[in-house]
């Protein structure tokens, strides 16, 4: 379908100084974030996850060098801290880096999520109204998969620009790369911090594993 995330996320304790090829989230929402990192044929725990804090909260990743085209780790993200059964609005960040050609690459996923439906609905996306971007750092503005690093973003699930909306494969599809040895940024609530959390369950809290 598109480049899949080929890496382990180790996280690091947030701080001001970080090292190169790492996955940032900035998260300026008024509740947590939550993650799991996915590995390719591969199933995670319901509580594995990986918090990132409300109000500003960041976490920083190392994002290791891999084979070219092997597939990895696909990241899914949630307001809540834990893992539901299909359908639930998952956002989705993939990424590879790939030292041989000296690039990383990128792309942001919104193909599990129902931009119309909300926070009582299990397609409900979570974090999608109030903004997300994703960027490599020193590049902010509007680059597009043809000129390199661009930048992915929704305000709304109406207004994306290189997300992927739906699945498949096809030509100009919104797959970024950029230079390896930069960052990737991935920040929710960049526009506004009024988002609703989820309030969809499936019936329980009870452990689920899911895979790639």
């Amino acid at each position: 379908m598109h480049h899949h995330l080929t890496l382990l996320l180790t996280l690091l304790a947030p701080s001001t100084t970080h090292a190169i090829n790492t996955l940032r989230f900035h998260n300026h929402c008024p509740h947590a974030l939550y993650f799991w990192a996915v590995p390719p044929d591969a199933e995670e725990a319901d509580w594995k996850h990986t918090i990132v804090p409300p109000n500003g909260g960041m976490a920083h990743h190392t994002i290791p060098a891999s084979a070219a085209n092997v597939s990895g780790t696909s990241v899914k993200i949630r307001d809540l801290p834990h893992y539901v059964h299909a359908p639930a609005g998952i956002l989705q960040a993939e990424y590879n880096l790939d030292l041989a050609a000296g690039k990383t690459w990128y792309d942001l996923s919104l193909v599990d999520c129902n931009s119309r439906v909300g926070p009582d609905y299990p397609m409900y996306c979570p974090f999608l109204q109030g903004g997300i971007k994703m960027y490599v750092e020193g590049n902010q503005g509007k680059g597009s998969v043809a000129e390199g690093c661009m930048v992915a973003e929704c305000v709304t699930g109406e207004d994306c620009t290189n997300t992927y909306l739906v699945a498949g494969s096809w030509k100009d599809e919104p797959s970024g790369s950029c230079e390896a040895g930069r960052d990737v940024v991935l920040e929710v609530c960049s526009v506004t911090r009024d988002v609703e959390r989820s309030a969809w369950k499936d019936g329980d809290d009870e452990v689920v594993e899911y895979g790639v």
